[in-house]
């Protein structure tokens, strides 16, 4: 953002009227309203936006990027490659330092706007929120734990770690700011980065994978050979199981995929195991399998990243007969009996 630019207001010799002109008084105050407007003009029109906003003052952003010289310049517009109806307003800003980067203001439906601020690797600096949220101490210490928990995350790091909404007072709020930052941090990288990367470092777009999401067509390499993908699943229920070496990881998924084929009537080729660790200790799983397709994907670097299955093992995704995604859950949720059942309830009498 630049140095705000002040209209020079040039001395104005207002001459008597040589019949019945105005009195004096009327002309000064014609002259007072003219400085209001141009004054107004000063302050608002160099940002487009309100006076009342925090991301619309040269302070408000010194103060969160935490530099002692900011200077805002080129201030653009940018649209969704994917949604042409979502659009993005952001500037770019430099320090004294020369570092760089852009800012732009998340508009939430029903709570506070939220300046993001990121750098010039599209990765989040900071974020604030234009006002409280309104849900009582607890709901704004929540609210703002979620801001700060944001920083210093790329757009790679915030959607393979973001898949899932905590329960709660700020659910809502967290959903729609997840979505909207996702969004805007895409336009961003879009524009340095251009889509022939985006579209090669994600290949399913900015989904998440959450529940509700329907998947994009995927193919995948069997660690015994062959390939699977989507088309073969057309109708078909099926399910991934992502762990480690890990005993207890194993043993969670393989009671898991008995459960699948016992319980839900799944055959083994419904079922995907993806081992996370080193090929070499690939046969600790090969042991207890009865049949399921193994995929090999070490540290969830590339077949997980596809489909959004990143949590930390072991971790699951069901998926229904449409593609759609019916559940994913990581450790904490495999590991309680009661949420695992009612999870595997819902998947079984899905069609």
């Amino acid at each position: 953002m630049s140095k705000k630019k002040y209209i020079p207001i040039t001395e104005t010799k207002v001459e008597k009227k040589r019949t019945t002109g105005e009195p004096p008084y009327k002309v000064l105050f014609y002259i007072a309203c003219a400085l209001v407007v141009v004054l107004f003009v000063i302050m608002v029109v160099p940002f487009g936006g309100s006076s009342g906003s925090r991301a619309s003052s040269d302070e408000d952003i010194h103060e969160l990027i935490g530099k002692s010289y900011v200077d805002l310049g080129r201030k653009a517009v940018a649209t969704d490659i994917d949604d042409m109806s979502k659009k993005a307003t952001y500037w770019t800003w430099t320090d004294q330092n020369g570092a760089w980067g852009y800012c732009t203001k998340l508009d939430i439906p029903g709570y506070p706007d939220v300046l993001m601020v990121v750098d010039s690797n599209i990765k989040i600096i900071t974020m604030i929120a234009d006002g409280p949220l309104g849900i009582g101490p607890k709901g704004q210490a929540e609210f703002e734990d979620v801001l700060v928990s944001y920083e210093g995350r790329s757009l790679l790091e915030f959607t393979y770690l973001e898949t899932s909404i905590p329960e709660g007072d700020t659910a809502q709020f967290r959903g729609l700011l997840r979505d909207i930052t996702a969004q805007a941090l895409k336009i961003l990288y879009v524009e340095v980065n251009g889509e022939q990367m985006f579209r090669s470092n994600f290949p399913q777009g900015i989904k998440f994978a959450k529940v509700g999401t329907k998947l994009e067509p995927w193919s995948t390499k069997l660690y015994k050979g062959g390939t699977a993908d989507s088309d073969d699943y057309r109708g078909r229920k099926y399910a991934f199981l992502s762990t480690s070496s890990c005993g207890s990881c194993r043993n969670t998924v393989i009671n898991i995929s008995q459960r699948l084929q016992n319980e839900g009537g799944l055959s083994t080729d419904q079922i995907f195991i993806i081992f996370t660790s080193q090929e070499e200790k690939i046969h600790y799983i090969e042991k207890q399998m009865s049949g399921e397709n193994l995929i090999h994907d070490l540290s969830q670097r590339k077949f997980s990243r596809e489909i959004f299955l990143t949590e930390a093992s072991p971790c699951m995704m069901l998926v229904d007969g449409n593609g759609v995604v019916t559940a994913k859950a990581g450790s904490r949720l495999l590991n309680d009996d009661d949420s695992l059942n009612e999870i595997l309830q819902q998947f079984f009498s899905a069609p």
